[in-house]
């Protein structure tokens, strides 16, 4: 992509987006961010994909906390292989005490990361590094039925880490940290059995993932409290 295309920045998503399992809430997350032109970005754990895109996109400055060593050397060669490196930081540290200053970051992401923190410290460290008027988001699982039943079936995908996902309890410190925050919740019905067939190494594309996504949300919209289960 040359810059100009770049410069529009989660569009088109099919060249963006690349957790297919989770693409419609990766691609609201990127989208509710906004602009990334100028900016200086934060992802908040994971290998840097993130950092890098932005970087790609036009961001003036992106960085990477994370308490793995091995995730900032990925995210070192990631910029490195993609000419950003000069723009890229990163720091070792854990999000229950972000070892940065106050109002610093226009925008915070975290990709499936925020299930693993203990989130009564990591949402008010979120909101104090971010300037006024900053965002902040980020996708995880929600412990709904289908969560359980598949970890029975088919095991957790990380196993002997503190993983636990998302509920009604955990999800509180992000509505006493910000003004204002919204949850969503999607893929009642075709998540969990997408992350099942991966398992298997059957891989459902990107297209075929939105759209399934777009039909599953609308009908489960349509009965009160399904997408909840989402």
């Amino acid at each position: 992509m040359s810059p100009s295309e770049r410069g529009t920045f989660p569009e088109p998503k099919e060249a963006w987006i690349d957790c297919v399992p989770d693409c419609k809430a990766q691609y609201e997350a990127s989208r509710f961010l906004g602009a990334v032109t100028g900016g200086r970005f934060l992802q908040l754990g994971g290998k840097g994909i993130h950092a890098v895109k932005w970087l790609l996109a036009g961001a003036g400055e992106a960085w990477l906390v994370t308490p793995m060593l091995g995730e900032v050397y990925c995210a070192i060669a990631l910029a490195k292989e993609s000419g950003v490196l000069d723009r890229l930081r990163c720091v070792v540290g854990v999000a229950e005490e972000i070892p940065l200053v106050d109002n610093f970051f226009d925008a915070v992401h975290s990709g499936g990361c925020v299930h693993h923190m203990t989130t009564e410290l990591a949402m008010p460290e979120i909101a104090r590094i971010l300037k006024p008027g900053g965002k902040f988001s980020c996708m995880d699982p929600w412990r709904a039925p289908f969560y359980a039943i598949g970890t029975k079936i088919l095991g957790k995908r990380e196993v002997s880490v503190f993983c636990r996902p998302l509920t009604r309890a955990r999800v509180a410190p992000l509505f006493t940290s910000f003004a204002r925050a919204e949850k969503t919740q999607y893929g009642t019905l075709t998540r969990y059995p997408a992350i099942a067939l991966s398992k298997f190494g059957i891989n459902v594309p990107f297209s075929m993932m939105w759209r399934l996504y777009k039909v599953d949300d609308t009908v489960c919209s349509w009965i009160p409290g399904l997408r909840n289960l989402g």
